[in-house]
């Protein structure tokens, strides 16, 4: 039954995160790509953009980030890093943690995380795998959600190229 979600998830996170980047590309007029623009975390691991929260069961679980090692000799790489609510931490949760691009592809998934660890990480890619660089963090609860409920959590969308974040964080739910 898992699987037969995936598909649907992938269209509406794709869709909310074309429409992104698609306002915002109009809004600046800049699309291409160039080197990180976080040179100085250089040897560190670094927020990116704001964090978007997770709520299960009508509790807060906890909340998705985005992530950015700087390479000394240039770019880097992202993961994305979702942190389990001390309240909400033991129990029998489990959530999946990924990066998505701006074409929608999913990148890193790392499925099925329990919450027997405060911090989940999706694993970790380069910051040019894809292009342009621009990447959102995502969880999403691997919990019996209903279908019509959006139980995707998503940080801001992150240009690499220039440093901005485009289109908010978003709140996702499982009731």
């Amino acid at each position: 039954m898992k699987l037969a979600r995936k598909p649907a998830l992938r269209r509406r996170i794709g869709m909310l995160t074309a429409s992104t980047f698609m306002l915002a590309a109009a809004a600046t007029g800049t699309v291409g790509t160039a080197t990180a623009a976080h040179a100085s975390t250089c040897g560190t691991w670094s927020n990116i953009g704001s964090p978007g929260n997770l709520t299960v069961n009508g509790n807060y679980a906890g909340q998705v980030e985005e992530m950015f090692y700087g390479y000394c000799s240039g770019g880097g790489a992202v993961e994305a890093h979702f942190q389990w609510s001390g309240a909400f931490q033991g129990s029998n949760s489990k959530v999946t943690v990924l990066l998505i691009d701006s074409h929608g592809n999913w990148l890193g998934e790392h499925d099925d995380l329990d919450a027997s660890s405060k911090d989940r990480y999706s694993y970790v890619i380069d910051v040019h795998a894809s292009t342009p660089d621009e990447y959102q963090a995502a969880v999403f609860s691997d919990d019996n959600c209903p279908n019509n409920q959006e139980r995707t959590a998503l940080g801001s969308l992150h240009w690499y190229y220039n440093g901005g974040d485009y289109g908010g964080a978003q709140e996702g739910w499982c009731w």
